[in-house]
């Protein structure tokens, strides 16, 4: 049996340093990528606006992109 992709979403190609808003654990929060991981699903790594990091969130939590300042 050969390996197949069954379903592969699109990544969309966010950028390092762009803003973005994220649902962890049933909350919004906002804040700025500082580290992606290439993986099924892609993972980012994010930088909370009071300076908290929080990573390995995946793609299909975020769930807008903000204009970079």
């Amino acid at each position: 049996m050969r390996n197949r992709i069954i379903y592969s979403p699109l990544a969309r190609d966010i950028p390092l340093r762009a803003r973005v808003e994220f649902t962890q654990f049933g909350v919004t929060l906002a804040g700025r990528v500082i580290g992606i991981s290439h993986g099924g699903p892609m993972r980012y790594d994010l930088r909370l606006e009071d300076g908290m990091v929080v990573s390995n969130i995946p793609e299909p939590a975020i769930g807008a992109l903000m204009a970079l300042p």
